[in-house]
């Protein structure tokens, strides 16, 4: 099945594993804006692609973060927010609009492994970055919570790797979303539980600073 997000640039050899909450957006306007083209419509300027169909010797990267961070990210921008989205709509007709987020944490819950399919916002990041086999599928695999310094190396990477492709400086939202929410305990671990894969690798990818494919 095809990630709507993760990207490939055959002219460029280049892949990007761009997860819904995790710099998505940013990421890909920095890439319309190397590509000298238009950035007011980003996500409608990639097709998708599955983890397989990015070349393994292609430079290829993707972020991981904390599942709680990016659970609260989804929680404040798709049930809170005023502007109007085909994604907001459909969390609305869930019955989750202005919902807690102990109430948004209870229907993950519910959904259970349905929730791949239901909607890419609080679908597992490691499904969107393994190959089959079990296979790590970007070249470098960065914590989210490093972006300011992963990127300047990402930016040399993709200059040399990818014929000379300057992609510019990122800009992104706090990378912290959880700390601005008093998310009790209990609750804080019932998230990393639900999302007990992500949790792990997001540890790995934090402590190896990038985690490397193989």
């Amino acid at each position: 099945m095809a990630d709507p997000n993760n990207i490939l640039l055959n002219d460029h050899r280049l892949g990007v594993y761009a997860i819904p909450k995790v710099a998505n957006t940013a990421m890909k306007i920095a890439l319309l804006s190397a590509l000298g083209r238009p950035t007011d419509r980003p996500h409608a300027g990639f097709r998708g692609y599955a983890a397989d169909e990015i070349p393994m010797d292609f430079y290829s990267f993707g972020f991981i973060r904390s599942p709680v961070d990016r659970l609260v990210s989804a929680w404040r921008e798709k049930c809170w927010s005023e502007e109007e989205s085909p994604a907001r709509r459909r969390f609305a007709r869930w019955g989750l609009r202005r919902c807690n987020f102990q109430k948004f944490v209870d229907w993950v819950e519910r959904c259970g492994p349905d929730r791949e399919r239901t909607d890419q916002h609080v679908r597992s990041q490691w499904m969107a970055v393994f190959r089959p086999g079990n296979i790590i599928g970007p070249t470098e695999l960065y914590a989210y919570e490093r972006i300011g310094t992963a990127w300047p190396v990402i930016q040399a990477r993709v200059a040399e790797r990818c014929n000379g492709l300057a992609l510019p400086d990122l800009v992104t939202a706090n990378a912290s979303d959880s700390r601005d929410v008093a998310v009790p305990i209990s609750l804080y671990q019932r998230v990393e539980q639900l999302y007990i894969h992500d949790l792990k690798l997001w540890k790995r990818a934090n402590d190896q600073n990038p985690l490397l494919r193989g």
